[in-house]
């Protein structure tokens, strides 16, 4: 467990955690997002519906985290967790600044693509 702030808690404690705490921690922001009133007509007009249907499902929440660390390269499921994030920092998800400090992207539209293709 790791300090943050003076707040204990178990994800997000480096820059290469893809623990499942931090795993859960990104699908249970991207539900609030999605579940978001005020957020709900921006969510609408730039995610793919089959997005936010899978991330208001809580029950795929378990799958989430272990399709997300399945992957056998720590630097694949890094680049996965990062992807969230980004979209996370980008949508201005409440709470969040504090913990993607260290966030990396990436421009390489290939790997945008692999993304995208995670959740089709």
């Amino acid at each position: 467990m790791d300090k943050f702030n003076n707040e204990e808690r178990d994800y997000l404690t480096s820059i290469d955690d893809c623990s499942t705490a931090t795993l859960g921690f990104i699908f249970d922001k991207i539900r609030s997002v999605i579940k978001e009133k005020a957020l709900a007509p921006k969510v609408r007009e730039n995610c793919p519906r089959k997005f936010i249907d899978y991330f208001a499902e809580d029950t795929n929440r378990d799958i989430f985290i272990n399709t997300t660390s399945q992957h056998t390269s720590s630097s694949n499921t890094i680049t996965i967790r990062d992807y969230y994030l980004y979209l996370l920092h980008v949508a201005g998800s409440p709470g969040l600044r504090k913990e993607a400090m260290l966030i990396s992207t990436f421009h390489n539209r290939g790997k945008e693509a692999r993304h995208q293709r995670f959740h089709n």
